[in-house]
């Protein structure tokens, strides 16, 4: 996610949620969780096969190893 290396703000870029959305993104390669915000609709030069971007804060609080990994996401009003 673009220009949030320097934020601590959990927030992320999501194919259908609507914004303002809070989400729960788990890391099933280690049971990490973080709640994200839903700032934006995915931009259109990602690929098809990514459902959510999260911001580098949230991808930190995961552990992700690499800046990608593997997620399972909840869905709150």
């Amino acid at each position: 996610m673009a220009n949030t290396e320097n934020s601590r703000k959990y927030l992320a870029y999501h194919r259908t949620a609507k914004i303002g959305s809070v989400l729960k993104v788990r890391n099933t390669q280690n049971n990490r969780e973080v709640f994200v915000r839903v700032m934006g609709t995915m931009p259109n030069d990602v690929s098809s096969e990514v459902l959510i971007r999260i911001s580098s804060a949230a991808m930190n609080r995961l552990e992700a190893v690499d800046g990608k990994c593997s997620v399972e996401v909840t869905y709150y009003k």
